[in-house]
């Protein structure tokens, strides 16, 4: 169903990590991204983010990421002028409630979402942004990393999403600023106290 969705937007390019950590568990998503690949015959550029599983070979086809970086590495920076209504991602929902569902984001969202939120908390350039979820969710995306970019803050992240890690990490970067999800946050509240 998410590839029937995903084909109706007629995307051209796919960034997919070959899986992720879960609870300490490698989550292996290489199937997933290949079945994405066959479903959605509009992509004419998949991006291949080895996050997971470094040492197996990037699939047929595909562009790592380190080659779409590097091909840029000198380049100057340019900004384009774009509609608030036009496409920026699509993201998948957590499946907590049933089979996870693809949801279009436009850059309109991103923009409305960050400002209204680095006003919300007025987050400036001296705010260190603490994000400890995924890059991959939507919460890090609109209520961490989009804001930190809206202020000209700076953005801290974690490889992975640690309970116990969480109050260190926050002290670590000095963070003014941090966004939480319902769950995750019950983690963080019952691990036990420090010495």
């Amino acid at each position: 169903l998410s590839s029937l969705y995903l084909s109706r937007g007629f995307p051209t390019d796919l960034i997919a990590a070959d899986g992720y950590h879960w609870t300490g568990k490698q989550i292996d998503r290489g199937e997933v991204v290949a079945q994405l690949r066959q479903n959605l015959p509009t992509v004419r550029q998949f991006v291949h983010v080895p996050y997971v599983f470094a040492d197996r070979a990037a699939p047929d086809g595909s562009t790592t990421w380190d080659e779409v970086l590097a091909a840029h590495a000198d380049a100057p920076l340019e900004f384009e002028q774009v509609e608030f209504s036009h496409p920026l991602w699509v993201l998948f929902t957590s499946g907590t409630s049933g089979t996870p569902k693809a949801v279009r984001c436009t850059q309109g969202r991103l923009a409305g979402i960050s400002l209204a939120v680095t006003q919300m908390f007025s987050l400036t350039p001296d705010d260190v942004c603490y994000i400890a979820m995924p890059m991959f969710h939507s919460n890090a995306l609109m209520a961490g990393w989009g804001p930190s970019v809206a202020a000209g803050a700076t953005a801290a992240l974690r490889r992975r999403f640690s309970a116990s890690g969480f109050l260190p990490d926050v002290r670590r970067f000095g963070a003014t600023y941090a966004n939480y999800v319902g769950k995750p946050l019950s983690y963080i509240l019952a691990t036990p106290e420090a010495d």
